[in-house]
């Protein structure tokens, strides 16, 4: 086993203190499942947000633009998606407290919520971070392809052309279709995380768009990439696994309250 694998460990060492806090609040059993931690929530609310900021920067978004709503969905989009991952990582801790039908001990129940929440703070955090990066940046591409859509009618998909493109969006690269083409549905990135994938728009002069017959198979896109929720102002997929089981209404309380103004 590594140096330093979380199940050397008696006690957690690299998550922060709000999620150590966390292990003892569910062993006590005074946060429980279907409940929103929101103390972690906001640490991961606030991680996500800086990411939407990041994305916009990049892309050189206008703050100043009067009356756009852009920045205020993408950040309710990152709080809410923090809120549901909150509920399904509670609602995981809850299920390890018990090895069968026997209570874990305190440190068999922190090496066992040690090893997940590594996974899900660590791995996913940091997969789901860059992911809001590139979903903020398509957001604010949208909302120009549609403002130049009578000068610049088309889009095109992009690879990176590496030897390394996935499977996924390979069959994309080059396609061309008219900005508002249902096909933007599903072939608008990301069409996975970790995509690195772009649109760029092409002018009527310049379109040779694709036939039909030569689009992708959209089975190909996993299935909650099968929407273009950049265009809708989405930090996340709306059709996400952490949203799976939990009450929009809990999502939209929990947001309503807790998201700055």
């Amino acid at each position: 086993m590594a140096a330093g694998d979380p199940e050397d460990e008696d006690t957690p060492t690299e998550l922060p203190e709000e999620f150590k806090r966390l292990l003892n609040a569910v062993y006590s059993e005074d946060i429980a499942t279907g409940d929103i931690d929101t103390p972690t929530a906001l640490l991961m609310a606030d991680k996500f947000t800086e990411a939407v900021h990041k994305g916009l920067k990049e892309v050189g978004y206008d703050y100043d633009t009067p009356n756009d709503k852009l920045l205020d969905h993408l950040r309710n989009s990152a709080f809410q998606f923090s809120a549901a991952k909150s509920w399904q990582i509670n609602k995981l801790l809850t299920g390890l407290l018990y090895d069968g039908n026997s209570r874990r001990s305190f440190s068999e129940f922190q090496r066992a919520a040690f090893k997940e929440l590594n996974l899900y703070v660590g791995n996913y955090g940091r997969v789901e971070y860059n992911s809001a990066v590139s979903s903020s940046q398509m957001a604010a591409k949208w909302m120009g392809f549609k403002e130049n859509v009578h000068t610049n009618p088309y889009l095109q998909f992009k690879t990176s052309k590496a030897e390394s493109v996935c499977p996924i969006c390979a069959p994309y690269d080059d396609l061309i279709r008219p900005v508002n083409d249902p096909v933007w549905e599903h072939a608008s990135p990301l069409l996975h995380f970790q995509c690195n994938c772009n649109l760029l728009e092409l002018p009527m002069s310049h379109a040779d768009i694709t036939p039909d017959s030569d689009l992708p198979d959209p089975e190909m896109v996993p299935k909650m990439f099968r929407t273009n929720y950049a265009a809708k102002m989405q930090a996340f997929p709306p059709d996400h696994p952490y949203y799976t089981g939990v009450p929009k209404r809990t999502l939209r309380a929990w947001t309503k309250e807790n998201l700055p103004a």
